[in-house]
């Protein structure tokens, strides 16, 4: 989002975090490692279901261009600013539309002459949907609404979350009520509700230092809130299974995917995406977007920064690359006048190919118009006013000038508002058991989630899941939704489902579960700071490399022994001292790291050198099943494991810089990454080094 509105409208906005352990008992997320474990173990305390009607619809709905309205710098009526922005983005053509829910609707959507906001303020976000301006909004036919929200009972302030049990409650409560309404009022009308909170980084960091991590207490309260928010939805969404024709799903928002890939910095999309198990990520993407000098290189910033996004985001209810949806992007048309029409291009094309549901155009009327002294004109400002502005006071963010003229970019929009942007649909499920996931042979985890659903002429009565011929569950209706612990190895899973009039149908695969605990990698301790005078005050905290952590204990080195993943101690000496961390996961695994720190005024040690990765086997294109996978590192970290991966999925980890192990695949085309993790110094946290990756064909 420009700098104009986030002055506007979260300057007051300030974070701090409480421990995600004690909300939820799910240790931190350190590393894509964990990505595997979290979305098992967090999706059996989630309340989010596959919801066959609501998915069906966002996998085959249009791909949408979408454009955004709020806080313009101007207008061109008396009327209320939200009407007259969804009008004018209708007049346009556009079939989606990006809008805030917010307390603050006043200041975003001023009145102005028409008084169409109710004299007394609506005290939650469903009340606030039910107000005349947003009832006329929200019924003009647009497809897909985009809507960051923010409730009445906390606003922006995420700071409660770490010292006000109630917040989640609250946050959880408005989310419920506001998903509850949306179903009952708009079935069937074919609407798609998106809700999001603002730029999580942004919120994260407090501010717009690029170059600071987001602190580990900010990363756990922002997840209490995400978490909070997608309960509701999907309590919400599981009470109005029956409803057709309308979907409402929940988003957490992104904004800084570089910072964490190149540089390793903590960010939403490393530490609380994987963990929040949100329907949807949304990607405010000015890092991607306005990086590239031409078409080409724009196109590969923005596929890297959505491969990261991809690679790390859950996808709790199957909807694939629609998962993700391009938010916000700008193009600063007066700023950068000859990159309009190739930037406009060039985003629109790369999200489409890649699969998103949609990319949303910041925005219809500029909401950074300044006059000579940086002063900005009010919202909404009317036309032929002394406070309206012109062309030139505007830095080009818009679909509709301040002088009345339409952007050329609405020429470039146009093309994905027809019926050609629809994708071809998936087939429809017929008569009998269709099983969604897992594929059939796929390698799963121990812990594999099944997710069916049966058809017949008739009603379903009950549906069951046979492991190895033995009933594992069996329910009334025609979906489930389930884990299933297996052993290690090959097993026969089937469904079966019976109708009213007796008949059996059933559906029969093969899954081989050979992701048995990773034992490779010790734990993560974090310690900060690492240095400092004395007295010097630090924070330690630990998690396990893979598994929820069922015990832990951190020895400070100086005497102080205290239980628990995290504590703060203070060394009233100078010195070195020896942090060390014991940690045992929900597998019964238990090792221990160190970490070490300096009571003085020393910096800490310089960043070890780069590394590469190579891939020694296997050597062809060609390879049978169990394919030997050998690689190596040159890494001169302190500390090395190698992760490998078969087509995105973590398969096996071991300490040290050499990695061999032979993986069973199906026939196909497979990706085979190796990647290398370690600590660049004594006592960093580890941290992602270097990949490298190979194509192999099965027979």
């Amino acid at each position: 989002m420009p700098y104009a509105l986030r002055k506007t409208s979260h300057s007051t906005c300030s974070c701090a975090f409480i421990l995600f352990q004690r909300r939820l008992g799910l240790a931190h997320l350190r590393n894509p490692l964990q990505l595997l474990l979290a979305l098992v173990l967090t999706a059996l305390r989630a309340t989010a279901q596959n919801n066959p009607a609501g998915r069906q619809q966002v996998l085959v709905s249009h791909f949408e261009a979408g454009v955004t309205h709020v806080g313009g710098r101007y207008g061109f009526s008396n009327g209320n600013f939200l009407i007259e922005g969804a009008s004018a983005a209708r007049q346009m053509g556009a079939t989606s539309i990006f809008i805030y829910l917010s307390p603050a609707f006043r200041v975003l959507y001023p009145d102005r002459a028409q008084h169409l906001w109710p004299d007394q303020n609506p005290t939650s976000l469903a009340q606030l949907a039910q107000t005349g301006p947003f009832q006329t909004v929200l019924k003009m036919p647009f497809r897909t609404f985009v809507i960051t929200a923010f409730s009445f009972a906390n606003s922006d302030h995420v700071k409660q979350f770490a010292n006000d049990p109630n917040a989640a409650a609250a946050e959880e409560k408005e989310f419920y009520q506001l998903t509850k309404y949306l179903y009952s009022a708009f079935a069937g009308s074919g609407k798609t509700f998106i809700l999001k909170p603002w730029e999580g980084d942004w919120v994260g960091l407090e501010g717009f230092d690029t170059t600071a991590d987001v602190s580990p207490t900010m990363i756990n309260a922002m997840t209490t809130w995400l978490i909070a928010r997608q309960k509701g939805v999907s309590r919400a969404r599981n009470e109005a299974a029956n409803a057709r024709g309308i979907a409402v799903l929940n988003a957490v928002e992104v904004n800084r995917i570089f910072d964490y890939s190149e540089r390793g910095l903590r960010r939403v999309i490393n530490k609380v995406v994987p963990c929040v198990q949100a329907d949807m990520v949304t990607y405010s993407s000015y890092d991607s977007t306005l990086r590239g000098s031409d078409p080409t290189t724009e196109a590969t910033a923005i596929n890297q920064a959505l491969n990261v996004i991809k690679s790390l985001a859950p996808d709790p209810i199957a909807l694939g690359n629609r998962r993700l949806l391009i938010s916000e992007y700008g193009l600063f048309e007066n700023a950068r006048p000859t990159e309009t029409t190739w930037r406009t291009q060039t985003i629109l094309k790369t999200a489409y190919s890649a699969g998103l549901l949609g990319a949303f155009h910041w925005q219809i009327f500029d909401n950074e118009c300044s006059d000579a002294l940086g002063n900005y004109f009010p919202t909404g400002s009317k036309l032929n006013t002394a406070v309206h502005p012109a062309n030139s006071q505007c830095r080009g963010l818009w679909l509709r000038l301040p002088n009345g003229a339409s952007s050329s970019v609405i020429s470039l929009l146009a093309p994905y508002w027809s019926d050609s942007s629809a994708p071809p649909p998936p087939p429809a499920f017929g008569n009998g058991v269709s099983v969604l996931s897992p594929r059939n042979d796929a390698t799963v985890p121990r812990n594999v989630r099944i997710v069916a659903f049966a058809k017949s002429n008739y009603p379903i009565t009950s549906t069951a899941i046979y492991v190895d011929n033995v009933l594992f569950s069996k329910t009334a209706g025609s979906s489930v939704d389930k884990f299933v612990t297996v052993t290690p190895g090959l097993h026969h899973v089937v469904v079966q489902a019976w109708d009213s009039t007796g008949h059996v149908s059933k559906t029969t695969i093969s899954i081989n579960a050979n992701l048995v605990p990773l034992t490779g990698l010790v734990p993560v301790l974090t310690v900060t700071p690492k240095t400092g005078l004395a007295p010097l005050t630090v924070t330690a905290s630990t998690t396990q490399s893979l598994g929820t952590v069922s015990a832990s204990r951190i020895d400070f080195g100086d005497g102080t022994v205290v239980d628990g993943s995290t504590a703060a101690h203070t060394y009233h000496s100078i010195g070195n001292f020896r942090v060390t961390a014991t940690v045992t996961d929900s597998f019964g695994n238990s090792q221990t790291t160190t970490v070490t720190l300096s009571a003085t005024a020393l910096p800490p040690p310089p960043p070890s050198p780069g590394t590469v990765v190579t891939i020694y086997s296997p050597v062809s294109s060609q390879a049978t099943s169990p394919v030997h996978v050998s690689a190596a590192t040159s890494s001169s970290a302190s500390y090395v494991a190698m992760v490998l991966y078969v087509d995105n999925s973590p398969v096996f980890s071991t300490a040290g810089k050499n990695l061999d192990t032979s993986v069973n695949t199906g026939s196909g085309t497979h990706d085979v990454l190796v990647q290398a993790w370690g600590r660049p110094s004594p006592g960093d946290e580890l941290a992602y080094l270097a990949s490298a990756h190979v194509s192999v064909s099965v027979p």
